[in-house]
């Protein structure tokens, strides 16, 4: 019987890990409509073998920029994982290669482009387990024309800004176990409460936002406890997704979605608000980006 309920709580967590979670005081129609503004025409989707794997922005006519896990795929083994004297049983991936190239589409406006060219971040590739660099860069085959590209964040003013990221992932109620999958975009605010990770030409790599719960201040991990109107919180399924800063009339791409950190003890008591969502920030990376969209 121990056993049975182990198990059971590995599948239970797993969807948690790849959803887009909205507040429980908001419709879910005004996130769908903040995604539709027209300064975030440039998120799209990654789709390997006809299924979505993620979300990527246009930063210019001829290349996306996303997530690296999303052009990543493996072989999977069980295994056990030890979570505080909790033991879980899991699926752990294993020989990690990138995936085909014929085998990948971006899909953007209900339009698929085929790509002639995938750049992961070396450095990701050195060491796929690690999860850092999580950065890729795909040519597209033909140039995109039609859709204003995203501009790349040269400032470095990112902290306590309030951000909009935008996606495709599964959809869910902060406070409420239950989600769905309709392959819509999605995007809501928050506030870049941490900067951490590596330093990249003297800059960290990472943005950190938690998903502020509203009237209580029980469930804030980092910076101010006061959610935002619209506040949410990313995963997988936003994977390569994009966040944006506005900075007088424009905006600017900021960061890159990686995924939620899952605090399953939070869960526990707070479900999903409390999470904290991660981004691999752009600003260190600008330089090989450029360089590589030549």
């Amino acid at each position: 019987m121990k056993k049975y309920q182990t198990i059971f709580f590995v599948f239970a967590i797993v969807p948690f890990l790849i959803s887009g979670i909205i507040r429980h005081d908001r419709e879910k129609a005004e996130y769908l409509e903040l995604a539709n503004k027209k300064q975030f025409d440039c998120v799209g989707q990654i789709q390997t073998n006809r299924e979505l794997t993620g979300s990527a922005i246009l930063i210019n006519k001829n290349h996306i920029l996303t997530a690296a896990h999303n052009l990543i795929e493996n072989d999977i083994q069980v295994d056990t994982i030890d979570n505080n004297g909790m033991i879980f049983y899991a699926n752990v991936p294993i020989n990690h290669r990138i995936v085909n190239i014929d085998s990948v589409k971006f899909c953007i406006n209900e339009i698929e482009y085929p790509i002639s060219k995938i750049i992961i971040h070396p450095n990701y590739l050195k060491d796929f387990d690690a999860g850092e660099h999580d950065i890729a860069i795909i040519r597209l085959e033909n140039p995109i024309s039609d859709i204003k590209p995203a501009k790349i964040n040269d400032q470095k003013n990112e902290l306590n800004s309030k951000v909009v990221g935008v996606g495709y992932g599964g959809f869910g109620i902060g406070n409420k176990d239950g989600l769905t999958f309709a392959n819509e975009k999605i995007a809501g605010q928050n506030v870049v409460d941490s900067i951490g990770g590596q330093k990249i030409n003297g800059l960290y790599n990472f943005l950190y936002c938690d998903f502020d719960q509203p009237n209580t201040s029980d469930s804030n991990k980092m910076g101010s406890p006061e959610p935002l109107d619209l506040e949410y919180l990313c995963g997988a399924g936003d994977s390569g997704g994009g966040l944006f800063k506005k900075s007088g009339q424009n905006w600017a791409l900021v960061g890159i979605c990686k995924g939620s950190e899952f605090d399953h003890r939070q869960f526990q008591k707070t479900k999903h608000y409390g999470q904290i969502m991660r981004w691999t920030r752009v600003l260190p990376y600008k330089e090989w980006i450029n360089k590589n969209c030549l």
